[in-house]
């Protein structure tokens, strides 16, 4: 490939990218708002690196590198997600992408970061690259709801009270600040969130469908949870650990129907992650890209 190069994304060249990447997985599936509204945190975030290869002057490939800290019981971990993984749809097959992601894992290693994870569904490309897939992930759908409710108050309005909930209550868990409730994944494109009880959902509305990123706290306050979202939306996505205390819960409701979750991959990087179990970890939908 004459001419190419593997760096990381320039200030100035950030636009340019971003708009590559909003075509690719936003705009072309009649979906709104810019990845750098649904992302502001993460992609402003200090060690946050995109990095892209250029052939010619010309941006082929990208992909976002994002540090987050990992707590266990037993340690925390420091860790990177990787994300926004593109490649010009001509220049696919020719290695662009492989090449990026060894950019990416020699960054990693030589930043001290001991595991990385992504979500795809192709994981047959990145098991070539070393990534071992192992996910805990279940998803619940659920129709019949009436017409939608208006949030009781606005979501930022409860992001203090979960946070500091979901802070009280320990266990594993991605290190969050109040900026990363922001996040919007897609196809979302208002927040909307729910406290009862001690009890917590995080969810991503989309017209009068639901995309919950997060059920938390105590178990005494689920029932009032699911109740306040079957009144207030016609269809519900359910992303949650499987097995958790909110899914156990939910699995005894009628109407929704779970299915494992198979997208996340897992890179070692680490003589410490080599023995960590991947496939009883979960990082929720809220800190994903």
């Amino acid at each position: 490939m004459v001419g190419s190069c593997v760096r990381a994304c320039h200030p100035s060249e950030c636009a340019e990218a971003l708009a590559l990447l909003d075509e690719e997985f936003i705009f072309s599936r009649g979906r709104t708002l810019s990845f750098g509204v649904r992302f502001a945190a993460a992609l402003g975030q200090p060690d946050a690196r995109m990095l892209l290869m250029r052939t010619d002057g010309r941006i082929d490939a990208a992909l976002l590198v994002r540090p987050f800290g990992w707590i266990t019981p037993e340690r925390d971990w420091r860790a990177a997600m990787v994300g926004l993984v593109w490649t010009r749809p001509e220049c696919r097959g020719r290695g662009q992408g492989s090449e990026l992601l060894r950019e990416a894992e020699s960054l990693m290693r030589a930043s001290g970061i001991e595991f990385a994870v992504l979500w795809t569904t192709r994981p047959g490309f990145y098991a070539r690259c070393g990534w071992i897939a192992a996910d805990c992930g279940a998803l619940g759908h659920w129709t019949g709801g009436d017409a939608p409710a208006p949030s009781p108050a606005a979501a930022g309005e409860l992001w203090p009270a979960i946070h500091t909930l979901r802070e009280s209550l320990g266990g594993e868990r991605v290190a969050r600040d109040l900026n990363a409730y922001a996040a919007l994944l897609p196809p979302a494109t208002e927040h909307d969130a729910n406290f009862e009880h001690g009890a917590y959902a995080l969810i991503g509305r989309a017209g009068a469908t639901g995309y919950v990123y997060e059920i938390g706290g105590r178990a005494e306050g689920l029932p009032a949870i699911w109740s306040a979202l079957r009144r207030r939306y016609r269809e519900l996505y359910l992303n949650l650990r499987g097995s958790s205390a909110a899914q156990a819960w939910l699995s005894t409701q009628p109407g929704i129907d779970w299915q494992e979750q198979k997208l996340a991959m897992w890179l070692r990087l680490s003589a410490q992650a080599d023995a960590a179990q991947f496939g009883r970890w979960y990082l929720p939908f809220l800190d994903r890209i």
